[in-house]
Formats: C-alpha cells, sequence, structure tokens
C-alpha cells in the first residue's frame, strides 16, 4: 500500500506541476526528467495526449479533448494521470457506464457534491479513481487516476503425504 501512495504522490506531483505551470512541449521533458530523477522510477508526461504505457483497451476514457496525460512505472506496478475535458456533470454517468461494460464493478458508493461527483471503479489488475468536476479555467473535466498492480498470486503449499 505504501509503494502504491508512493506512485500516486509521484504521477499527481507530475500533474500538478504540469498543470499548474504553463509549459512548452520541451518544459513536458524538463518535468519529466525531474519526477524520475527523484523518484528513480520511469515516468510518461504525454502533455496534451494519452501517456503511450495507457492501457486503452482495457480502460475507457470519455470521448474528448485530452488535457493532461502522465504515467509511471516502477516494475511491474504501473500508474497513470489522465484529464479529459467532457461537456457537463453528467459525464460522470456515461464514464461509469462505459467502466461497468467494460467489466469494471464500482467499489464505492459516487460521492457528490455542487463542484462534481466521484468514484472508484476496480478490475483486476486495475483501479480506477475517477473525478468529475468544474474547473475555473477548462470548464467540465474528468480526471482518471489509474493503477496497474501486478497480480500476486502465491503458491499453494503443496500438501506431502506424512510417512
Amino acid at each position: 500500500m505504501r509503494r502504491l501512495s508512493r506512485r500516486l504522490a509521484v504521477v499527481a506531483l507530475a500533474s500538478t506541476i504540469a498543470l499548474g505551470v504553463p509549459v512548452a512541449l520541451s518544459g513536458c521533458a524538463i518535468v519529466q526528467n525531474a519526477v524520475e530523477g527523484a523518484s528513480g522510477d520511469k515516468v510518461d508526461i504525454g502533455g496534451e495526449s494519452l501517456p503511450k504505457s495507457f492501457p486503452a483497451k482495457d480502460v475507457p476514457l470519455v470521448e474528448g479533448d485530452v488535457v493532461y496525460g502522465a504515467g509511471i512505472v516502477e516494475g511491474s506496478n504501473k500508474s497513470w494521470s489522465v484529464t479529459k475535458k467532457v461537456a457537463d456533470g453528467a459525464a460522470f454517468d456515461t464514464i461509469s457506464a462505459q467502466l461497468v461494460a467494460a467489466g469494471f464493478t464500482a467499489s464505492s458508493t459516487p460521492g457528490a457534491d455542487a463542484d462534481g461527483r466521484s468514484g472508484t471503479f476496480a478490475k483486476a489488475p486495475y483501479s480506477v479513481i475517477l473525478l468529475v468536476t468544474q474547473d475555473k479555467k477548462l470548464g467540465w473535466i474528468a480526471d482518471y487516476a489509474v493503477t496497474q498492480t501486478a497480480e500476486t498470486a502465491s503458491p499453494s503449499p503443496s500438501a506431502t503425504p506424512a510417512g
């Protein structure tokens, strides 16, 4: 769990740096190198596109422009952050339906307030934290925090007859 929190923190840091500071495409490389240097992990900052390693075949994304994309690989564990522009807050229902149709189950009761909605979804080996909210500059956006963890199936001890 501690490693998962660390990966999410690194992806969040990269997202915050890249979204909070107007960065030219060459600036993305600076952010990527800084995060890789700080974490020791492989980082893929896609900028305004999906990271190359994003599992698009397994994790459906709503139609719309990518505002920000980043990914991090730590051994066999991977994390991605993707922000897409959406029409309005009702996009949460559309995205939720897409995830369920792809085999994900809602693993929490969706949260909602005046500013947006959130929920978590899971389908081995992926988990998705979804937040649909209104940004003052961008309008309505959908933030996906996706993690993939290596399935750790330990072999069951073999039974040997006593005797």
